[in-house]
């Protein structure tokens, strides 16, 4: 049957199975659908969804979905706005991904920036992109592939990463003919799906913590994770040679998916939220349809899926997702952000929900004969939608970008020989990094006095790099003036064999693993071999706003194993005894209180009293940077060990005396709020 003897049927009549007949989609009302959303998701673009307290990101990963499907729309359309406005977003953004290293969430904006690239043939729209995933290929991360507790996340470890990533990695491996980045790519994806996929339901489980799982009996397939990987699929697919054996292994898994999905969609043309469990989820959801719609059509207009069915099932789909479009192009019943299923409302969207309606539509008007550029009225509405959405994101940025905000911050500084600093409104560290590995410096942290609430590190390091400006000399802000060389600084940890501080040298890599306005969150990684074993630590550190210590949790591995019972010296350095040290064991901190340029400094070491094994001081006057105050810990039964570390500064003015500095200390062991978890949803 021909596709227009297949639309006449299902305009006129009712089909086994199905609750009402089909309208018969035109290539108009296709488009006009499409372009009602893009116009109302532009002129929305700053508005807040999902009860979020704030708009998402622009770079966010729910605003990379949608830009997805607005690429798609460009690509049907002859007005040049919508690419032009994509691409002033790109601009603002600074062709930068999101700040976490690893996380496949904020690579999804790379599609866009893919392409621009495609289009106007800038390189530059690009070069962050590839620059990033050159490092995480050149620095594998080794985490486990499953989800810890809501952890784990620089692997693909759960299937929406699927959709989020793999692109990117596909598209820089076509434009570049760099085959490694595919290699890696489908190495990551391989062990995603080897841990996620059930072959028998030809269905992804969300994560890990999804596998065993039931409600009333039944498996839990989330459907909009289930869209993710269902469009991701197809996404990756464009960008292969499809007589190669990675297409053919995606091929597989999506046929499997597509016959699972028409054999599961419900009368009412959507798919439950829950895949398997229509009668317990019953209420409609847009963005897993629209994903499922996107990813038939794009079937069955590359002669893949060649049965009746599938035509039937994306038409079917097509009608459920519209049906729910509000006359100002609003796309009701999008799921909330979440990990599993859940609820949805007609009056609730998401952008990601725009992204996968215009992804689907721009398949389904191929399929139904629309030519291109697609014949659409002249959008007076963009235009209010446009300038509604620049001058609101313009405001925000304003703010964001406003050079004395106060704010955490972190970053590597490879133009520094690779150095990792990080600050909040009170004070700031940085870390050493492989280009020193020769070098004095190890695993020790240094302490940069600041007497502002602003950022300074970028500031600093500009002056200091680019521009012969010393952050040694006290220009209004603060200054570097605390030496570490060989030490531990404040807050480094080092082995504790044989009464002997062995340190793991300079880091030899970074993982950014969160930064919003609270706190970031990062994961620095250290090893070396001593007395021919081969050791390794993860610092996990969190700095919070308002907080004058940073918080440490680290890992110890000894050849490869998970290191229990290890000896740790954590400590700071007393500058060859010139610091005076107090321990206040009862309450767990140990502090030392210094005079530098003639302003007292405190630095300080925090942690749970019982956790102490032993208080140690070091004075080696003959020996530069080898004078210390310790507290010796063992590893716990998973190779941890947690403490804080930070200081104060009389110049700063909040912190004025040694005593001041010990109460401020004693007050912090005291409070609870000090210890937190972040979890991950989409």
């Amino acid at each position: 049957m021909s596709i227009k003897s297949l639309l006449l049927t299902l305009s006129i009549s009712v089909l086994p199975g199905f609750a009402l007949a089909l309208d018969k989609p035109t290539p108009d009302s296709v488009a006009q659908a499409m372009q009602g959303v893009a116009d109302w998701q532009i002129e929305h673009f700053r508005d807040n969804f999902s009860s979020y307290e704030r708009p998402h990101e622009i770079r966010d990963w729910t605003n990379g979905a949608f830009y997805v499907g607005l690429m798609k729309w460009v690509g049907m359309t002859a007005d040049p706005r919508y690419i032009e406005w994509a691409k002033s977003v790109s601009e603002k953004a600074k062709w930068q991904l999101l700040s976490q290293t690893y996380h496949a969430d904020d690579h999804t904006i790379g599609q866009m920036y893919i392409e621009l690239y495609r289009h106007y043939g800038d390189k530059s729209m690009i070069q962050p992109t590839q620059a990033a995933l050159d490092y995480v290929m050149s620095h594998p991360s080794d985490e486990p592939i499953s989800i810890d507790d809501y952890r784990n996340f620089e692997r693909w470890t759960w299937c929406d990463a699927l959709f989020m990533a793999p692109p990117v990695w596909a598209k820089i491996a076509k434009i570049t003919g760099d085959e490694r980045y595919n290699k890696f790519m489908m190495s990551e994806l391989k062990a995603t799906t080897d841990h996620l996929f059930d072959e028998q339901e030809g269905l992804y489980y969300r994560d890990s913590n999804y596998l065993d799982r039931r409600v009333n009996d039944k498996k839990v397939f989330w459907s909009r994770g289930n869209g993710w990987v269902f469009a991701g699929l197809t996404l990756i697919m464009e960008e292969m040679k499809p007589e190669s054996a990675d297409y053919a292994y995606l091929m597989r898994i999506y046929k499997k998916m597509a016959d699972k999905l028409v054999a599961i969609q419900t009368p009412q043309g959507h798919w439950a939220m829950s895949l398997v469990n229509a009668e317990n989820f019953p209420t409609p959801e847009t963005s897993g349809t629209s994903f499922f719609v996107y990813g038939l059509a794009w079937g069955v207009n590359r002669g893949i899926l060649k049965d009746e069915k599938y035509t039937l099932a994306l038409f079917k789909g097509w009608q459920a997702a519209t049906s729910h479009l509000t006359k100002d192009g609003m796309l009701g019943y999008v799921q909330p952000i979440g990990a599993a299923p859940g609820q949805a409302w007609p009056d609730k969207t998401e952008t990601y929900g725009s992204g996968a309606f215009l992804a689907a539509g721009s398949e389904v008007y191929r399929l139904v004969g629309g030519a291109m550029p697609a014949t659409i009225p002249d959008s007076k509405k963009l235009k209010k939608a446009i300038k509604v959405a620049d001058s609101k994101l313009d405001k925000e940025l304003k703010i964001f970008n406003d050079p004395k905000r106060p704010k955490p911050y972190a970053r590597f500084v490879p133009e520094r020989q690779d150095d990792f600093a990080w600050e909040n409104d009170l004070v700031a560290f940085r870390a050493y990094g492989p280009a020193l590995r020769n070098g004095t410096e190890n695993a020790g942290i240094d302490v940069w006095p600041k007497r502002v609430k602003y950022s300074i590190i970028n500031k600093w390091y500009d002056l200091h790099v680019n521009k012969g400006i010393s952050y040694h000399e006290d220009h209004g802000e603060g200054l570097d003036n605390y030496h570490v060389g060989a030490s531990a600084g404040t807050g480094g940890t080092a082995l504790w064999i044989n009464g002997k501080r062995e340190p793991l040298e300079t880091f030899s890599r970074y993982s950014l693993q969160g930064l919003s306005d609270k706190s970031v969150t990062f994961t620095l990684t250290y090893k070396h071999t001593i007395n021919g074993d081969a050791y390794r630590e993860d610092k996990l550190v969190t700095l919070k706003m308002g907080s004058r210590l940073y918080a440490v949790e680290s890992t110890f591995w000894k050849n490869g194993k998970i290191a229990q019972g290890l000896p740790v010296a954590i400590g700071v350095t007393t500058h060859d005894g010139k610091a005076k040290t107090t321990f206040d064991q009862a309450n767990g901190w140990l502090a030392t209180w210094e005079i530098l340029d003639n302003f007292g400094l405190g630095t300080a070491i925090l942690m749970a009293p019982k956790t102490i094994v032993e208080t140690v001081s070091i004075f080696k006057g003959d020996q530069p940077d080898s004078s210390h105050a310790l507290y010796i810990a063992h590893t716990d039964n998973r190779g941890k060990v947690k403490y804080f570390a930070g200081y104060g500064w009389q110049k700063a003015k909040e912190i004025t005396s040694v005593e001041s500095w010990q109460a401020y200390l004693t007050a912090f062991a005291q409070d609870p709020t000090n210890f937190q978890t972040k979890q991950n949803s989409h």
